[in-house]
């Protein structure tokens, strides 16, 4: 006897809600995941140079809420996970430090939170570098996603986890229906490369009064690298965002408050690489936990729902998705 074939579903974004929703749904589905970068990650993303991960996205993540800490509690004890207590300093514009502690646990993977996404993902298929111009429901009630070479039908619904100013932009909503967006926060991030020793032994250094929010020193295996990832504060940006209002000669300034907080100098750099989040932080305007498209077919969900912006807010995102899919019947074996 031959067992049932699961229904297809569509993912747009391979960030960490779409990763626990996969774990989640696949008993139910099989999960078609679209993803416009090279991997799975989100968010959590590195680069690799020389034998060290640059993680210049999320680090580790903090856990407040009990469902998600008895989500992750396994992975805790199997110790896929680990807690993550950095050596921590401030420091301000005058060249002062300062000791300081976090009072909440915070966790992290071995190599980088985005390999702990790699080993939960469950999807059937993952196409990479595939970008989705638009998302619709045919007249068969089935979602359909077309790329500019492809189009691939017979989805019984879809979930975008990509920023909502993107997931939008997919689909074809009037003025009433739309999701509302209330911010739009962006940050620069350099990944720099130094050919000297810093015998200091702090980890992660945090800038007060500065135009830099913070510096990560990397770790190759067990001990600390020469490779930093410097972060710059974070800020607004307008719903029409244009490169014209990227912040000019950022990278120059984050440079130069990181080699005078190390008191170096340039002549040390071996390499460097930039990044822009443009959508570093996007908080909806609404009480709800994800969106829902009338057709019932369309979802846009993650962490922007919530203003902690977090993992863990992906995950209760995630979370009451799967609720409402159980509440109207969908998750059948």
């Amino acid at each position: 006897m031959t067992s049932k074939k699961k229904p297809k579903i569509a993912m747009v974004g391979a960030g960490a809600c779409s990763t626990f929703l996969s774990q989640m749904l696949t008993p139910y589905f099989q999960i078609d995941c679209f993803e416009k970068s090279r991997g799975i990650g989100g968010r959590a993303a590195y680069r690799r140079y020389s034998d060290t991960n640059f993680i210049h996205g999320a680090q580790a993540f903090r856990v407040r809420d009990q469902s998600f800490f008895q989500y992750l509690n396994p992975m805790i004890e199997g110790d896929l996970l680990y807690e993550w207590v950095p050596k921590l300093i401030s420091y301000d514009e005058f060249g002062k430090t300062f000791k300081r502690l976090w009072y909440e646990k915070r966790y992290s993977h071995c190599h980088s939170i985005a390999h702990f996404l790699k080993d939960i993902a469950c999807f059937d298929s993952l196409y990479t570098q595939a970008k989705i111009n638009s998302i619709a429901v045919d007249n068969r009630d089935h979602v359909v996603l077309a790329t500019d070479d492809e189009v691939f039908k017979g989805y019984s619904f879809c979930l975008i986890t990509a920023p909502p100013v993107q997931a939008k932009q997919l689909l074809s909503l009037n003025t009433e229906q739309e999701p509302k967006i209330k911010k739009i926060q962006s940050q620069y991030v350099s990944m720099l490369s130094l050919t000297q020793d810093n015998r200091s032994q702090w980890e992660v250094a945090y800038g007060q009064n500065m135009f830099l929010e913070k510096i990560i020193r990397m770790k190759h295996e067990q001990n600390l690298s020469n490779n930093y990832v410097v972060f710059s504060e974070i800020l607004d940006n307008p719903n029409d965002f244009d490169k014209n209002s990227l912040r000019p000669n950022a990278y120059d300034k984050m440079k130069l408050e990181f080699f005078n907080f190390l008191k170096s100098d340039e002549d040390q750099l071996e390499h460097e690489e930039h990044h822009y989040w443009r959508y570093r932080k996007t908080m909806m305007d609404t009480d709800q936990k994800f969106y829902c498209d009338k057709s019932e077919k369309i979802y846009i969900c993650g962490d922007s729902f919530f203003e902690s912006n977090d993992i863990q807010a992906a995950f209760l995102s995630a979370q009451a998705v799967v609720n409402d899919l159980k509440k109207k019947g969908v998750l059948l074996v």
